[in-house]
């Protein structure tokens, strides 16, 4: 499942969030603006600085890490908002993913409405809908969690090294 984060996130948040969302990325904040795809130099500006980011893992519509067509945030509302999502919606139209495709029904919508749909699909997901000049002005749809004070769309749990046990070649004759 995707994850967005918002805040002033950390290396390990961004490293972490990277490696079990691997289909795109992109970061918004005051200082860049929208940057699908990063670079390296401007993941590194945007640690600690306040911003939203969005990692996808690819459920539905074209899947590639090495275009941006289905990377959040889609423009809404006229150009003035971005939509951000967090969940499954459904099978999505074509190339297009899920969210994409809500995307392009709330192109040409009042916030208001888009407020009341995103509303009305929260359960189950969550949703930024953020305001498309400024990263600090913003409203969630859903249930988040705040982790070293970076909101996010869900916990994210580190991996944890698995060992594994035999126990078949250590029976003799009744005993262990």
């Amino acid at each position: 499942m995707c994850i967005i984060l918002i805040g002033e996130v950390t290396k390990e948040q961004h490293e972490l969030a990277l490696a079990q969302n691997r289909d795109g990325f992109s970061l918004f904040t005051q200082e860049q603006g929208l940057v699908k795809k990063p670079s390296n130099a401007q993941v590194q500006r945007a640690l600690g600085e306040f911003g939203i980011w969005h990692y996808r893992i690819g459920t539905s519509g074209r899947i590639s890490a090495q275009d941006t067509y289905n990377v959040h945030p889609f423009v809404i509302c006229k150009g003035k908002y971005l939509l951000y999502h967090n969940g499954i919606l459904g099978e999505g139209l074509g190339k297009m993913s899920d969210t994409h495709a809500l995307a392009e029904t709330l192109a040409d919508v009042s916030v208001t409405t888009a407020r009341s749909v995103l509303a009305s699909l929260a359960h189950g997901s969550r949703f930024v809908l953020a305001d498309a000049k400024d990263p600090h002005k913003f409203e969630l749809f859903g249930e988040w969690v705040c982790d070293a004070g970076v909101l996010m769309s869900h916990r994210m749990i580190k991996p944890v090294p698995a060992t594994t046990y035999g126990y078949g070649n250590y029976y003799k004759g009744g005993k262990y």
